[in-house]
């Protein structure tokens, strides 16, 4: 019995120490996989909300008269707007003559002072000699005047948008200090563009880097070891440590300048970063390869961009093209984590360390976590040692007791351990537990195989008692675990979709704005018309003529029948009559054209103030109106990219429901039908169908059909979930948001194509009675 016992203990704790603690490990790594991918969601959710808001700031640039007050007024407000103190500045930047004829840089550019004003800053504008790039190479003297006042169109952030033509997309910066605010940040860039697509200039948004420190600084506390964030190129954003991480120097005015390293050039600094630093510019070298392998990818682009710009290089350049491409977005598309490796000997903890490198899509920055490798193996060492004392009890036990049985001999009749048994089964069969069972053990001694036996039995039985509340002690533990799952779970889900939400109404404002500006563009068409019709009449020659018979009135009919000028003038003057009444009827109808399309802005701007208020009122709706509602917000838009709309209702009963979520639904799907359309390179004319019906009892239907770009097989089972986009740019909220939204108003949202190039079929079901409000 003991040369058992030990073999047992021997072999389990074999087990545990094999495939015990790998089992550990991979539930350790899992958590730190699940931190990382909390970290990148709410890193994204800050970076989108200012994306969103440099998008809003682009459209308005491209409609604003090019007036200065009018821009200041505007702009400067915009960048101040809900007290985000984190923004640290931003503007309008115009391309060269654009915003006035003789003026080559023209910049309203505001950042925030001491205090968290924000102050215009006109130092861009200032005068100073063209961008030259073999003359910056080779001629001090011209390199020396042209960065004492460089401007703008050679910065980092401006030369890449020219290149990137998805509209609305934003391109972010590498951390860098402003030179003339002398603020720590990174600038995310969108570009200003005319009716004609043509590039005008862009819109920016800085972000304080100071801010982003603070909020790493508290998610790093759910990690367990340290969190740090690079840019594109690995330059530090934020780090543990910042005054060992920076470079500082003083400018030519004297001031002090203060720089991030980059992880190459901090590792000559600091040894022991040396084998983080290589692992980290690997991933650097691979994304640039993944780059080079995509069939959109040109040499020639890479040195368009070098050669822009006196603030990039060659590999800069090279980088920037990658992040143009976007190849991450096919090869991580269901987690954050691209990379993890162990580290001997850490800088900061001064021990061996797991690194976990997590990507943050569009920026194309890194999320670092760096946790200790003992952490690991010191909860499986826990877990280890708690079953094996567990374990080891139990075994004493059996042993001790088997060992003293072996020297009892009580006999007792074969029959009543038989009855005993019977008992016992029979009551199990009835649905009790061991520990109800009324005195389950043989009460007897006995002597000799009969008397072990019964002790046997005994023991069996209560090592059953122990083991059942045992398991219902784990039982309720395990409940508890679940519940605190369940809540961190609906939690985190709570926070998608609100950030969903958010994303939602930035995208129905970014589009209220754009499709004014498409309608005040041809308004402003129609009156320059006008301006010239007026200019170009003949009230200048009437007048004259009046002023000639005026001045012959004594003589009249001498002069009418007799000069030379009486018959050339009635001719003119009959003739007048036919072009003046030509003129005013075009003017009437160019007056009558301009009147419909300031009714349209009208509609517009109603139509979005009844919906951007939010409240998620229940009431009874009439579908066909929240459908015209929902057209007449994108109809500009449709107009404009040459669509037809074909409205299909039957008549229905009103729905009682929340018009704010339907109208989200609704939007998103247009808008996505617009889009899949505009990607469709084909001779069809591009038709979108809205139907309204109800094709069951108890049930009302809305379907949305597009004949665009379609939707492949693999990609259509995944339309729906959080994060998956296959449009650049885009954050893979909308159709998730609309599906969850579809669900609370007791319906269902599906989607259906036939494949590439076939179009797509969105359908939303309501139910008339079964509201479910969450």
């Amino acid at each position: 019995m003991l040369l058992f016992d030990t073999a047992l203990i021997t072999g389990i704790v074999v087990v545990m120490n094999t495939v015990g603690s790998k089992l550990v490990m991979a539930e350790s790594a899992k958590l730190i996989e699940e931190n990382g991918n909390y970290v990148v969601s709410q890193m994204s959710a800050r970076l989108d909300k200012i994306e969103a808001l440099t998008r809003t700031m682009a459209n308005v640039g491209e409609v604003l008269p090019h007036e200065q007050a009018l821009i200041r007024n505007t702009v400067r407000p915009m960048l101040d707007f809900d007290g985000d103190f984190d923004v640290a500045g931003g503007g309008l930047w115009f391309e060269p003559y654009v915003f006035d004829p003789e003026l080559r840089r023209a910049s309203f550019f505001w950042g925030r002072d001491e205090r968290n004003q924000l102050v215009f800053f006109d130092e861009y504008n200032a005068p100073g000699p063209e961008f030259d790039e073999s003359r910056f190479t080779t001629d001090e003297l011209y390199r020396t005047s042209f960065l004492a006042s460089p401007g703008y169109h050679n910065e980092e952030w401006y030369v890449v948008i020219p290149h990137i033509v998805e509209e609305g997309r934003s391109f972010w910066s590498g951390s860098y200090m402003d030179p003339y605010s002398y603020q720590p940040m990174v600038t995310v860039t969108v570009a200003m563009r005319d009716a004609e697509s043509a590039f005008r200039g862009v819109a920016t948004v800085d972000l304080k880097l100071e801010g982003l420190h603070e909020l790493v600084t508290q998610w790093a506390g759910k990690t367990g070891g340290y969190l740090f964030l690079l840019d594109r190129d690995n330059r530090f954003i934020t780090f543990p440590k910042p005054e060992i991480a920076k470079i500082y120097s003083r400018d030519g005015k004297g001031n002090l300048v203060e720089a991030f390293h980059t992880v190459t050039s901090f590792a000559e600094q600091e040894p022991r970063f040396r084998p983080m630093a290589r692992e980290l510019d690997a991933l650097n070298r691979q994304l640039i390869d993944l780059s080079q392998a995509n069939p959109y990818y040109t040499r020639q682009l890479v040195e368009a961009i070098d050669a822009s710009s006196y603030q990039v290089d060659d590999h800069a350049a090279q980088m920037i093209t990658a992040v143009m491409l976007d190849p991450y977005r096919e090869r991580f598309p269901d987690t954050s984590l691209i990379h993890s490796v162990e580290v001997d000997d850490d800088l900061l903890l001064g021990q061996k360390v797991v690194v976990s490198v997590f990507h943050i899509p569009g920026a194309y920055w890194k999320a670092v976590i760096v946790k200790p490798f003992a952490e690991y193996g010191q909860v499986a060492g826990q877990i280890k040692m708690t079953i094996l004392n567990y374990i080891f009890l139990i075994a004493v036990i059996i042993f001790i007791l088997a060992f003293s049985y072996q020297f009892l001999f009580i006999v007792r009749p074969i029959n009543r351990i038989t009855r005993k048994a019977a008992s016992i089964g029979h009551e199990l069969q009835l649905g009790k537990s061991i520990g109800e069972i009324e005195d389950p053990q043989v009460n007897f001694r006995a002597r000799g195989e009969i008397g072990r036996l019964a002790q046997a039995f005994n023991a069996m039985t209560s090592e059953l008692v122990i083991t059942q509340r045992q398991l219902v002690e784990i039982n309720r533990n395990l409940e508890a675990k679940v519940e605190d799952r369940t809540r961190e779970l609906e939690t985190s889900q709570a926070i998608a979709l609100q950030n969903a939400h958010a994303a939602g109404m930035a995208e129905i404002a970014t589009g209220v704005v754009h499709n004014i500006g498409n309608v005040l563009n041809s308004l402003n068409v129609s009156v320059d018309q006008m301006v010239g019709e007026l200019n170009e009449n003949h009230a200048q020659g009437y007048q004259q003529a009046m002023k000639l018979l005026e001045a012959n009135l004594d003589h009249i009919e001498q002069f009418l029948h007799q000069s030379k000028k009486g018959p050339i003038l009635m001719k003119y003057l009959i003739d007048f009559g036919e072009v003046y009444e030509t003129e005013l009827t075009h003017l009437s109808e160019t007056l009558v054209e301009m009147r419909e399309k300031v009714q349209i802005i009208k509609q517009i701007i109603m139509t979005q103030q009844v919906y951007a208020k939010g409240v998620e009122l229940y009431e009874e709706v009439d579908l066909a109106e929240v459908i015209d509602d929902a057209l007449n917000l994108e109809t500009p838009s449709l107009k404009k990219n040459g669509i037809h709309v074909v409205r299909d209702y039957q008549v229905v009963e009103p729905l009682r429901t929340s018009k704010v979520k339907l109208m989200h639904i609704l939007i998103n799907l247009i808008k996505n039908g617009r889009e899949a359309m505009m990607a469709h390179k084909s001779d069809e004319e591009k038709r979108l169908v809205i139907e309204l019906s109800s094709p069951d009892e108890g049930w009302l239907r809305i379907r949305v059909v597009d004949n665009g770009v379609g939707i492949s097989k693999d990609n259509l089972a995944k339309i729906f979930s959080h994060g998956f986009t296959t449009k650049r740019g885009g954050n893979g909220f909308g159709l998730h948001f609309c599906a969850n939204a579809a669900k609370e108003l007791g319906g269902e949202l599906t989607g259906r194509s036939d494949g590439l190039g076939r179009g797509a079929v969105f359908t939303l079901l309501l139910a008339v009675n079964d509201v479910v409000i969450s």
